[in-house]
């Protein structure tokens, strides 16, 4: 034996496998399963090659020099042939039950079988230096524990789950083609189960990573509140200010005699009160920094307002007819659901429910003629009023056209349209460089002013049924707030970009 040459090509081997198995662990995510199976595999092939090095020393020459008896060579390659198959798995680093265990077995079996031959194994052990194996085998395992892909991708996982798998069925790594056609099997089977597992694993890390977020969006919120504390102050006291205003006249005209306008009450009263709901809304998002959200809940808002308008300078009727159409969209609604309900997975909707809603909604057609019949939302408005039956006609009919600019861009938030990539929270010169997806300090100026003429106009639709002195004066309050809050939101948003102007010099 050339102890020299036989310690260096033993040690080489064993680098040269350890680094391709970290080149492959490299690869992809950390994986306990996989670093195990390896570690498992590197140790049956460290004490597969020391038996194996044992049969290969086992011949004359090295025989007469431990002075062994002769004649024992065949006899002993027959006794252990069994374990051919075992070592061969071993050294390929395939599925094995090699280790330290069935080393140190061995040994002791071929002691007993065939006294003094043992030596052989203790001289290959002086070659190598066993001690020093055990060491190369603690730090082996803890490079394979510390090698893992940096950043992983959701392919990267999926991968690695297919992986373990076949190792906890199989007890080997597929590889190449075999991996590829592994892949492409057990992804149709296997996808919801790891879909599972990527859940799982998010959840684990969900608590620091929105707690992380969290503390972000607070100190974000509270730097954009110093900033526009005072017109978000105003609109909320505005806000306040309508509801309790609103309020106190509804139940004035709780107290009158006068039945001549109940409809018109009853649906302006609804009207103002969903409009202070959605006021309150804006204002959330608003403090957030979602100004595209709060202009896009200001165009129902403004849509109040027109309706209002309108229904406060015609009579009670048509007030009626705006209420009555409830049902007719309720129908409509209805026949949807009766469509859509199976591929929904939902129980269908009651059969005495839906002809009750069919019933009330064919008497209303029989008493407000076809034209009531649901088209497009406004078929509550008399023909003989407005004979273009939208809300843009509408909308000019109560003059308040000039705020259709607003509603259009409002539109363009809700609506699915490409104009609906224009971000108010981007200034113009970052609209094709920058894709806002979260929240800003910049564009709130337009909802903000528009919420509160909206509000004033949907308010003073309410008060002016009726009306007596204090709710006079409630009018003249709302519309000095409202005319505060345009001067003070345009200043703030000028002033932001100037600053904006200077710090880009």
């Amino acid at each position: 034996m050339n102890d020299k040459k036989n310690y260096n090509n033993f040690y080489r081997d064993l680098d040269r496998v350890k680094k391709e198995i970290l080149k492959f662990l490299n690869n992809y995510p950390k994986s306990e399963i996989l670093q195990k199976h390896f570690l498992r595999e590197f140790e049956a092939f460290i004490y597969g090659n020391l038996i194996q090095n044992f049969f290969g020393n086992l011949n004359q020459k090295n025989i007469s020099e431990l002075k062994l008896p002769s004649g024992k060579i065949g006899v002993i390659k027959r006794k252990y042939g069994q374990i051919k198959d075992e070592l061969k798995l071993a050294i390929s680093l395939k599925s094995s039950n090699v280790n330290k265990e069935y080393y140190i077995a061995l040994k002791k079996k071929v002691e007993r079988d065939f006294p003094g031959f043992e030596k052989i194994f203790s001289e290959i052990e002086k070659i190598i230096k066993i001690r020093k194996i055990e060491k190369y085998i603690l730090v082996s395992k803890k490079d394979l524990s510390n090698s893992s892909k940096p950043e992983t991708s959701l392919n990267d996982f999926f991968v690695i789950k297919i992986l373990e798998e076949h190792i906890k069925v199989k007890k080997e790594i597929p590889t190449g083609k075999k991996l590829e056609k592994l892949i492409k099997d057990v992804s149709k089977s296997a996808l919801p189960k790891f879909s599972k597992e990527v859940k799982n694993n998010l959840d684990k890390d969900s608590k620091k990573m929105l707690n992380s977020q969290r503390r972000y969006q607070r100190g974000f919120e509270s730097r954009l509140y110093q900033r526009w504390k005072t017109a978000f102050d105003l609109l909320e006291c505005l806000i306040r200010v309508a509801l309790e205003s609103g309020e106190a006249h509804k139940n004035k005209l709780a107290k009158t005699t006068n039945k001549s306008n109940m409809y018109k009450r009853a649906a302006l009263i609804k009207i103002h009160a969903r409009a202070v709901h959605i006021a309150n809304e804006i204002l959330v998002l608003l403090k957030a920094g979602y100004a595209d959200g709060a202009n896009a809940r200001w165009r129902s808002l403004h849509e109040l307002a027109i309706i209002s308008f309108f229904l406060n300078e015609n009579n009670d009727d048509v007030s009626k007819r705006y209420l009555d159409h409830d049902i007719v969209k309720r129908f409509k609604e209805a026949k949807d659901y009766k469509k859509a309900y199976k591929k929904l997975g939902y129980p269908p909707l009651g059969r005495k429910e839906f002809n009750k809603l069919k019933k009330e909604n064919d008497n209303l057609i029989k008493n407000y003629g076809k034209e009531f019949k649901y088209v497009n939302g406004f078929e509550w408005i008399p023909k003989n009023i407005l004979s273009n039956r939208n809300f843009r006609a509408l909308e000019e009919h109560v003059r308040l056209e000039k705020l259709h600019p607003f509603y259009n861009l409002s539109s363009n938030s809700v609506h699915g349209g490409a104009r609906g990539f224009y971000r108010l929270g981007l200034m113009d010169k970052w609209q094709d460089k920058i894709l806002l997806a979260g929240a800003s300090n910049y564009g709130l100026a337009d909802p903000l002013q528009n919420t509160a003429i909206s509000l004033l106009h949907v308010s003073v639709s309410l008060l002016a049924i009726e009306p007596d002195f204090d709710s006079i004066v409630q009018m003249q309050v709302i519309d000095k707030y409202v005319k505060e809050i345009g001067l003070i939101s345009v200043k703030i948003q000028k002033q932001i970009e100037s600053d904006e102007k200077k710090f880009r010099k």
